[in-house]
């Protein structure tokens, strides 16, 4: 019957019936009420855990069962009354009678505590201590005499009790009254140490069951809000609950998926009792935890202090009464605390008056800009202030606002935008709301709004004076930065040009600084200024002692001089800005994050991939923790260009694709095509064969998002677009693609610093489509491009185009010590990738040429620079010309026994081998045959490599061993 009724009651949903086990523990303690020997029953938890609930059902099923019942409650207003739980639970008319019948000095004892309980008052009545001795037996035998066949006696709430009371309890913890079952419920951090002593030495002892109520399961809670265990929204709950029903009930109060009438009956219930217990405190605790839950999650006695306005004595005081009642808790070793629960704080906060909670955050927000505290933190005060703000708040509030910027962009624009609401438009406030309106441009930019943040420095461009000049050349530039990142080069370099033009000198910082921001974004377009013009501002920012600027010209010099074919100039040009850069603090770099830009794109140039990489990632630093969020995608299209490079690849992939994101979301579509471009790049190298569609519609898709006058980087990604047409197997398609971008077969539209890639990508397109003549035009221009700038991966590029020549037209032995060098020059340059992708190309050269011991090294050099920057395709061809090289070796070895030559050789190479056995001449056989020299010495290389030879007079050694003196 007891297991038919609590399983209705679980259908019911009530929070009380989920505890099963501790109930039918109860149960099981109920069921051995008629043995002599009493039983004692702890039950203990934290609020809210359904203490009051469990032992509510142990009484229900006690009177069901007619079992004598006897219950009482202690309350913090009685904690001075002297045994008053016992008194409320004993002081019924049996209880009387059975006094009478007892002794007369333990009636009298007992008389005065439950007959005249109103006279009772612990500070006046004292009884000695044979007295109290004496009263507790007295209690004892008053209690066995109640039994009778058996009862039981519920004391809730028990943490509150008196001392008295717990001294009582003690004693029947040791000496249990028979036929009784004394159920105790208390909240454990709330109870007294003598009290959590006594029930410790009772459950030593063997005479105290504790039933202890831990958090809720997923399953437990699922049954009290009638949610699936599945449903997310029950997950939720559970978590923000920690499994306590009544904060669960609390929370899902309201809450139209999770709530029920029955679920906002029982949250109602359980609020009411937690605001019960919140105003018995005293009016100072009152305040304090007021002052506590507008601070946060954790606070310490100082913040306290600062925002309740009291005395520091009078907050100590209060924190050591809350923390007794555990409504605050300490926060690990620290001298921090917090709420018992967030949902405890919650309810504070929606009870407390709200214009003392709105100057409560105000103090609040104070305290934590005094002590530098993270934005995070502050948020919750700035929000709270917002619908509420005054002239006095726009500092603090600004501040806040500035340190967003780096860490939570999208607060600071909604706080700046309610600034600027509230403060009044008029003169007397213009320069205020200029500042306002330039700070809230750059948190839309950093928020990847950056099309509403260029609209917006538009506007205000018109209302910012000339004078002083450095607040509106720094927002131009940062305006003209949008602009170029936006695609909008055209118009990005005409607002530089038109601020210039109105600059009062043409030799102030602000102007070097503008002829900066201009190079970078003609740089977009292929129109730079002069070697002379950089060179001036090299000179002015000496001048000035101003070393980011001097590091700014330098780099933009070098990109100037690379364009020229000056590489020695421009080596000299990025060394010198390298050794500024590398000194300087990242502060003084946070406004010129282009300086950096442009010097790792002049060192992706010059080899220097190394260096480049420090200034990138530098870079990307600097720009997230400054107010050019903007440049960030760009330095990580940099870095991702490096790691494309020298490895690993997967980084480079990632690189990409982080910087693709963060166009996309900013608007940026010329720099997302970019990326795409980079990441098609990637997915080449990685992927390569197996799957070379996903790198041409990468590739594709980046060529339509990029904009026609952006020459460079339009170049860079026709490139990466034409080797994925070419890896795809349509050397036409490459061809064409690239004819078209460079203008012509002489490249002019191509920069000089990327000619020689080009020539050598056309060359490797004639070869695979069969036109030797054309390919070897190709490879005598990447020749002379190598040649006018002298950058190694240059020479190896022009090195690569010519091996591809003397491979197709079978001068294998040529081409492979082409390659060779080739690799070598990508070595030197620490192109991991290119220097794999070369190497497998000589091993298939030496193959040919038998030379399979240099072939086989090669290959195994090639596999572990593959795996080394994670070329996946390169490792995968890599081991492909290995199987292909076991297998010739296998042939060689077969062929070096006597056998059938024909079964080796076509009939053509049998023909050319019997004549060159006998000894004719090149010459002789070409005439003989109808054949050019040169086709009959390929025919010999391949007879050679066929039948594993060096030489003619192996050749007819071999003709000897495998046919007679016939096959002579």
């Amino acid at each position: 019957m007891v297991l038919v009724r609590h399983q209705e009651d679980q259908k019911r949903g009530s929070s009380g019936s989920v505890r099963g086990e501790e109930l039918q523990r109860l149960f099981t303690a109920l069921d051995s009420i008629g043995s002599n020997t009493g039983r004692i029953v702890e039950v203990v938890g934290a609020p809210g855990t359904g203490k009051s609930r469990l032992v509510s059902d142990l009484t229900q099923e006690a009177c069901q069962r007619n079992v004598k019942l006897l219950s009482g409650r202690c309350v913090d207003a009685e904690r001075e009354i002297p045994f008053h739980p016992f008194v409320h639970a004993l002081s019924g008319p049996s209880a009387l009678d059975l006094i009478d019948r007892l002794p007369a000095d333990s009636a009298q004892l007992l008389r005065g505590a439950f007959v005249d309980t109103p006279s009772w008052d612990g500070s006046t009545y004292k009884l000695t201590s044979p007295e109290r001795v004496q009263f507790r037996k007295a209690v004892r035998t008053l209690l066995a005499h109640s039994a009778g066949p058996g009862m039981v006696l519920v004391l809730d709430d028990f943490h509150h009790a008196d001392p008295d009371s717990v001294e009582l309890l003690d004693y029947l913890v040791r000496f249990p009254v028979p036929r009784l079952l004394l159920v105790i419920a208390h909240r454990n951090r709330q109870a007294s140490a003598r009290l959590r002593s006594s029930f410790a030495h009772g459950v030593a002892l063997g005479t105290v069951e504790r039933v202890e109520l831990g958090a809720l399961s997923l399953s437990q809670s699922s049954q009290i809000l009638g949610l699936p265990p599945y449903d997310e929204r029950l997950r939720h709950l559970y978590r923000q609950s920690d499994g306590n029903p009544a904060y669960l009930l609390m929370l899902a109060h309201g809450d139209p998926e999770a709530s029920s009438k029955s679920v906002d009956c029982d949250a109602e219930l359980g609020t009411d009792m937690l605001l019960g217990e919140l105003a018995a405190l005293s009016t100072d605790e009152k305040t304090v935890v007021t002052a506590a839950a507008v601070i946060g999650d954790r606070f310490d006695l100082a913040a306290l202090t600062a925002v309740a306005e009291l005395d520091s004595d009078e907050v100590r005081r209060s924190v050591a009464h809350l923390l007794g009642r555990d409504i605050l808790r300490p926060v690990g070793t620290r001298a921090q605390y917090t709420f018992r629960h967030p949902v405890v704080r919650r309810l504070v906060c929606a009870h407390t008056d709200p214009l003392w909670r709105l100057s409560a955050h105000r103090r609040a927000l104070r305290v934590l800009l005094d002590r530098n505290a993270p934005v995070a933190s502050q948020a919750a005060h700035v929000e709270c202030l917002l619908d509420h703000l005054e002239p006095q708040d726009l500092p603090t509030l600004v501040r806040v606002a500035d340190h967003a910027v780096r860490s939570d962009p999208s607060s600071s624009v909604r706080w700046l935008r309610a600034m600027l609401h509230t403060l009044p438009d008029d003169g007397r406030h213009r320069a205020e709301r200029l500042q306002l309106s330039l700070k809230l441009a750059c948190a839309l930019m950093a928020a990847g709004r950056a099309a509403e943040s260029r609209e917006l420095y538009l506007r205000t461009l018109d209302q910012i004076p000339p004078c002083p000049p450095r607040v509106r050349a720094s927002a131009v530039i940062l305006c003209a930065q949008l602009e170029n990142m936006l695609g909008h080069h055209v118009e990005a370099g005409r607002l530089l040009e038109d601020e210039l033009a109105q600059l009062p000198s043409d030799t102030s910082t602000e102007a070097v600084e503008l002829i900066l921001a201009r190079q970078f974004v003609m740089s977009m377009q292929r129109r730079l200024d002069s070697t002379t013009l950089m060179e001036r501002c090299v000179r002015l920012s000496q001048q000035h002692e101003d070393r980011a600027n001097e590091a700014g010209a330098l780099a933009a010099l070098a990109l100037e001089r690379l364009f020229n074919g000056d590489v020695g100039g421009a080596e000299a040009a990025a060394t010198a800005c390298a050794s500024i850069v590398d000194m300087l603090p990242d502060a003084e770099l946070g406004e010129h994050v282009d300086y950096l830009a442009m010097l790792g794109g002049a060192e992706v140039h010059l080899d220097r991939f190394a260096q480049a990489k420090r200034h990138f990632t530098r870079g990307v630093s600097i720009a997230r923790a400054s107010r050019a969020h903007h440049h960030v995608p760009v330095m990580l299209l940099g870095l991702s260009t490096v790691y494309h490079q020298i490895g690993p690849l997967e980084s480079a992939l990632h690189t990409a694709a982080e910087a693709g994101q963060l166009a996309r979301v900013m608007g940026a579509d010329h720099v997302l095509g970019l990326t795409l471009a980079r990441q098609a790049a990637c997915v080449s190298a990685t992927e390569g064969h197996a799957h070379p569609e996903k790198a041409v519609a990468l590739a594709e898709e980046a060529l339509g998002l990029l904009s026609s006058d952006c020459f460079y980087r339009g170049i860079e990604a026709v490139l990466i677009f034409a080797d994925a047409v070419l890896t795809a197997g349509d050397p036409h398609g490459c061809r064409a693609l690239l004819l078209d971008a460079g203008h012509g077969p002489n490249l002019p539209r191509v920069p000089l610093m990327q000619r020689a890639r080009c020539f050598e990508k056309l060359t490797a397109a004639a070869v695979a489509a069969g036109d030797t003549a054309a390919a070897a035009t190709w490879a005598r221009s990447a020749h002379s491009a190598a040649l006018s700038t002298g950058v190694p991966s240059h020479g190896a590029f022009a090195m690569s185009a010519k091996a591809h020549v003397l491979s197709a037209t079978g001068d294998h032995e040529a081409a492979m010590l082409g390659y060779r060098s080739a690799a070598d020059l990508f070595s030197a340059a620490k192109m991991l990738v290119a220097h794999a992708r070369t190497l497998i190309l000589a091993a298939a050269s030496a193959s040919d040429c038998a030379r399979y011991d240099e072939a086989a090294t090669l290959l195994a050099l090639a596999r572990e620079l593959a795996r080394r920057c994670g070329a996946r395709h390169e490792y995968e061809n890599a081991r492909r010309h290995q199987r292909r090289l076991d297998r010739l070796v296998k042939n060689a070895e077969a062929a070096s026994e006597p056998g059938d030559v024909a079964a080796l050789l076509t009939a053509r190479e049998i023909e050319i081998a019997r004549m060159a056995g006998k000894g004719e001449r090149t010459k002789d056989i070409a005439e003989a045959l109808s054949l050019s020299p040169r086709t009959v010495d390929v025919h010999l290389t391949n007879i050679y490599r066929k039948l594993g030879i060096k030489s003619r007079a192996a050749l007819a050694n071999r003709l000897f061993r495998a046919t007679g003196p016939a096959g002579a």
